[in-house]
């Protein structure tokens, strides 16, 4: 499938598409609730500080340079384990949003969009919660100090990782519409409206985000 760029609209007539949006979440009222296991973290995990080694004794430029490598090598590691799992829950978001796109473009039926839906709801919530564990557990750039080399890498991998739960927050109230429009809490055309929002703030977001891991990649000196 296909994972372009899309800021603008697909040139699609909106009243067709507002129709088939309507017709797709009144279908999607008969899924089964999303990764029924309702997993909720919530930053289950307890703050992992990165522990700065404290020397002894006269210290030298050279000795403190080094501390401050240690410890920012510690939350380079730590951002790993943070951007790796926003990077399994954000695969299901792009998904969703990109068959919503392709759907309005009028490259995929109906069914097709259908089954791509299907397939984001396997395990999202479980994701969504693995994201939440590993950013509790992150102390924050503030752990590698400001003297050492691979300072930038590890805050453009800070933005990243912001612009990450900015993302999946937007995913996350997308499934809890779905599962109020389930329950019957919610009607067919509230939930409409909000997927609407939800779809071009989604796209906007997921775009931003892998703008922010590029970056990161490019200057990454730990």
């Amino acid at each position: 499938m296909q994972h372009g760029r899309h800021t603008k609209s697909p040139p699609y007539h909106w009243m067709a598409a507002i129709g088939a949006v309507a017709v797709v979440l009144a279908a999607l009222g008969a899924l089964a609730v999303l990764d029924g296991d309702s997993v909720r973290s919530g930053n289950q995990a307890g703050a992992l500080q990165a522990a700065t080694p404290t020397p002894t004794g006269t210290t030298t430029p050279s000795s403190r340079n080094a501390v401050a490598m240690d410890g920012c090598r510690v939350v380079h590691r730590q951002q790993g384990r943070v951007l790796r799992t926003a990077h399994r829950s954000l695969a299901q978001w792009r998904l969703h949003v990109e068959a919503m796109n392709r759907l309005v473009a009028g490259e995929i039926t109906l069914d097709q969009a259908r089954a791509y839906w299907e397939q984001t709801r396997v395990g999202a919530r479980a994701h969504v919660a693995g994201f939440e564990r590993a950013e509790a557990a992150y102390a924050g750039a503030a752990g590698c100090g400001q003297s050492s080399r691979c300072i930038a890498g590890v805050q453009a991998r800070d933005q990243a990782i912001g612009s990450a739960r900015r993302a999946i927050n937007t995913w996350t109230q997308h499934m809890e519409h779905m599962d109020m429009l389930r329950s019957g809490t919610m009607t067919p055309e509230q939930a409409t409206q909000m997927w609407l929002h939800s779809w071009h703030k989604g796209v906007a977001e997921l775009d931003r985000h892998a703008d922010d891991r590029r970056r990161a990649a490019r200057i990454d000196a730990c």
